[in-house]
């Protein structure tokens, strides 16, 4: 079984509600509404996998600690190999 980890993604301030990747911008959200970034999956240099990441947008959103902005992200991921691959969100940067 193969961990993918960490396409850590943050936000800072915003004006808009608009985020879009900055890097590998080749595809689209399932709903064709967003930009998506692929990436290939390699594991000891064959391809098993690759994984689509999008968002919605960001939005501020108000906590005990203040106010803050949230960004949301969705994954796609494609399994290409006969192992199960497996998706650790304690990999993901904060």
């Amino acid at each position: 079984m193969s961990d993918i980890s960490a396409l850590g993604l943050g936000g800072g301030c915003v004006n808009s509600r608009a985020f879009v990747p900055t890097e590998h911008v080749t595809g689209f959200s399932p709903s064709g509404e967003q930009y998506a970034a692929e990436y290939s999956l390699i594991e000891d240099g064959e391809s098993i996998g690759e994984v689509k990441v999008w968002s919605d947008g960001a939005s501020r959103d108000r906590a005990e600690d203040g106010t803050r902005t949230v960004v949301r992200v969705a994954f796609e991921i494609t399994n290409q190999s006969s192992a199960p691959l497996r998706f650790t969100l304690d990999h993901l940067g904060q």
